[in-house]
């Protein structure tokens, strides 16, 4: 097929790089809406590549900047020159609609990308007489489609605190300061959430993971940090009644289920109280229609950083990251790597839910991380929880009951900044889904 008749639209091409050259900033609106490959005039890949390259050191893109760049990588001539890279500036009608400049590439790239995919199915067929090759096709095709599906910006916790209100009412047919876990036993042991490695919480299913880390979210939001949840493993009104339910201690069971008959007159107030308290705080949950990666994280991240001065990130959780690899251990490997670097990079901290394999011994250590060694590298702090009540066996004892009150082992199997070892064991709520110091 012939290039000059493939789909591409080189003033939106040049209305990227032109918003960018005007105002850094619009490089943030982009970057996760458009990859170097999507342009398709190689000189625009190269200029993109460079500024991408500029940003990354942190430093500010301008024609001065970008020449130097351009040719540090033999790539000036190429892109037409200073004269060109000083053009783009001009050739943008308006910097401020760069998000519709990406988009347009964006489109463009997925219709070249479509038409190749069928040509290779097409010539596939014609060579072999079958259809071998067509679950290939489908994949690369929704591969395709799925790049072309825009996620909505993180929503302001208040805002799903009033959908939970609205559904609850209807009848039943800055800085480098420490970030903290609001946990006394576990802040005392690590000084709170590192600014430069990231903090693992993990545990084998059903122990406590997720409550853990929604738990210090709400916390730092309760107490004015700007906290940003990547929340990849429930839906968001169940969050809600989460957290409503820890702050205003009333059973969360009875919440979902508006079993209104359960509340007293109190605790309806108590509801409502708590509904008021965390409507204004600075906590923003992103619930992503599919798995997103790095690029669409540090997205998100760069923006609000920008806007809202976010100070915490927690991500539940790792293995639902989008990544590529070869095997399970490799898309881990790729995960939590992207993850440290984007800390590194922006100096917050990320709090991040890990599972644990169920081999080895009944008490979990650093080797049943499960999917790769390199978490154990890349975290600053590792906290393992160990429910026994939730782990117990067929056969062993059950005076415990897993739904009532009782202690959870938390064991700080890695920490970069002091001890090692396990911590005084908070008391676990399952009914209010919170975790608390024993007295």
């Amino acid at each position: 097929m012939s290039t000059d008749i493939l789909p591409h639209d080189k003033e939106a091409e040049q209305g990227v790089l032109g918003s960018i050259l005007h105002n850094n900033a619009g490089y943030f609106d982009v970057v996760g809406l458009v990859e170097p490959e999507y342009f398709f005039s190689p000189a625009h890949r190269e200029i993109f590549l460079a500024m991408r390259d500029l940003m990354d050191r942190q430093e500010p893109v301008d024609e001065i900047t970008l020449v130097a760049q351009l040719r540090s990588v033999g790539s000036l001539d190429a892109v037409g020159g200073p004269v060109y890279v000083a053009e783009l500036r001009d050739l943008t009608p308006a910097a401020s609609n760069s998000r519709s400049y990406a988009r347009i590439v964006r489109e463009k790239w997925q219709a070249r990308a479509f038409l190749s995919s069928s040509l290779d199915m097409q010539n596939r067929i014609r060579e072999s007489g079958t259809l071998d090759g067509l679950d290939q096709h489908r994949q690369e095709i929704a591969e395709i489609i799925d790049a072309g599906q825009e996620d909505s910006d993180p929503v302001r916790i208040g805002e799903l605190v009033e959908a939970w209100e609205q559904e609850f009412d209807k009848p039943a047919s800055e800085s480098r300061q420490p970030v903290w876990t609001y946990l006394d036993s576990l802040d005392r042991r690590t000084g709170g959430l590192a600014a430069d490695r990231p903090t693992v919480v993990a545990g084998r299913t059903g122990v406590g993971k997720t409550v853990l880390c929604w738990q210090i979210a709400n916390e730092n939001g309760l107490n004015g940090v700007p906290t940003l949840y990547l929340n990849l493993e429930m839906k968001d009104q169940d969050l809600v009644t989460r957290a409503i339910s820890s702050i205003a201690k009333v059973d969360g069971a009875a919440l979902r289920g508006k079993q209104q008959d359960m509340f007293q007159h109190a605790d309806t107030d108590d509801i409502y109280a708590a509904t008021g308290r965390i409507k204004g705080i600075p906590l923003w949950v992103h619930s992503p229609r599919r798995a997103i990666g790095k690029s669409q994280i540090e997205s998100i991240l760069a923006r609000f950083i920008a806007k809202h001065g976010i100070r915490l990130v927690v991500v539940d959780h790792l293995s639902r990251l989008a990544a590529t690899g070869r095997d399970e251990y490799e898309r881990q490997t790729k995960r939590i790597r992207g993850l440290a670097e984007l800390q590194t990079l922006y100096g917050v901290p990320f709090l991040i839910a890990c599972q644990l394999n169920r081999s080895g011994s009944d008490e979990p250590d650093l080797k049943n991380l499960k999917g790769s060694g390199e978490i154990e590298e890349c975290a600053g702090l590792v906290l393992i929880l160990h429910d026994q009540t939730a782990e117990q066996k067929p056969g062993q004892n059950t005076d415990r009951n897993t739904n009532n009150p009782h202690s959870v082992d938390f064991i700080v199997a890695k920490n970069g900044t002091g001890p090692k070892g396990r911590i005084p064991a908070p008391m676990f709520y399952p009914a209010t889904t919170h975790f608390e110091d024993q007295s």
